[in-house]
């Protein structure tokens, strides 16, 4: 509010005071405002995203009177790809522990935020090459619904593809055999 003079207290309001008037007694007045022009708010709330303690990737700002949701603020960064590591989403650092950031939480201050990761699955396929191709187990139904469809279509071709290739090359020699054993033939006759 903005001080705009002295007035007298009256049924009708506030009367400002005449600063030109004759005091003629005791006068009791008051001070009077009126309200403040309101200025655009400019205040900015900024997020800061890092890629470990102190590696800065980007910080992003919204005006705070716009209550920004952190998906907006978040969206387009790009966390660092950590070897054996798989993205989590972003997390505030704490004595207990990274805690993960609601995508659907307004920011309200300026905010420092971390890449999370948890440990990527292993690959089956690497585990052990020497087992034949054909190693199911009798409960394999459970083990497979943990995987994913790619998972399962990469075992059922992996694992189908030596049975094939030993097929073809019995086939080949074969065929071979036959067209030598024909060739021979012919050239006798």
């Amino acid at each position: 509010q903005t001080f705009t003079g002295w007035g007298f207290a009256s049924n009708d309001g506030d009367v400002p005071v005449d600063p030109n008037a004759e005091v003629t007694g005791n006068w009791a007045v008051y001070p009077m405002y009126k309200n403040a022009e309101k200025k655009d708010d400019t205040t900015q709330n900024v997020v800061s995203f890092y890629a470990g303690t102190d590696k800065l990737i980007q910080t992003v700002g919204y005006y705070a009177k716009d209550k920004v949701k952190f998906s907006q603020y978040a969206l387009g960064i790009q966390a660092p790809a950590v070897e054996g590591k798989i993205f989590t989403g972003w997390g505030f650092a704490s004595n207990d522990g990274d805690v993960p950031v609601d995508p659907d939480m307004v920011v309200t201050g300026n905010w420092a935020v971390y890449a999370m990761y948890k440990d990527a699955p292993t690959d089956d396929s690497k585990k052990d090459d020497s087992k034949p191709a054909d190693t199911t187990k009798k409960n394999d139904t459970k083990s497979n619904t943990k995987k994913t469809v790619a998972q399962k279509i990469k075992k059922a071709v992996l694992g189908n593809t030596g049975a094939t290739v030993g097929g073809v090359a019995v086939f080949a020699v074969l065929a071979l055999l036959g067209f030598a054993g024909i060739t021979v033939l012919r050239k006798r006759a």
